[in-house]
């Protein structure tokens, strides 16, 4: 929990860490690998900061195929960017 003492509220916050990378999925395309914590998901350009595990189900649920996306994450200490990923339809089978 992340207090602000300006606004008078709070939020939850916790690292979103990667358990483990399905092969040929989204994020070994993206080559993110397990215990890298991602900070942010950026879709055609624009960034959504990950605050809570549960966020990233919901931004990816608006992902559609030819998307471009990318992530922000943090690896052994170091703040990184993934290369773009265009998004193909065979990548959104499992969704739906």
């Amino acid at each position: 929990y992340v207090y602000d003492q300006t606004t008078g509220y709070g939020q939850v916050q916790e690292d979103t860490i990667i358990q483990s990378v399905v092969e040929n999925s989204i994020a070994a395309n993206l080559a993110l690998q397990a215990d890298d914590i991602i900070k942010s998901i950026i879709i055609n350009g624009q960034e959504y900061t990950i605050k809570r595990y549960f966020e990233i189900g919901d931004i990816l649920l608006t992902v559609r195929a030819d998307d471009v996306i990318a992530v922000k994450y943090v690896r052994d200490g170091n703040t990184l960017q993934t290369a773009d990923y265009q998004v193909l339809s065979t990548d959104l089978s499992a969704i739906g």
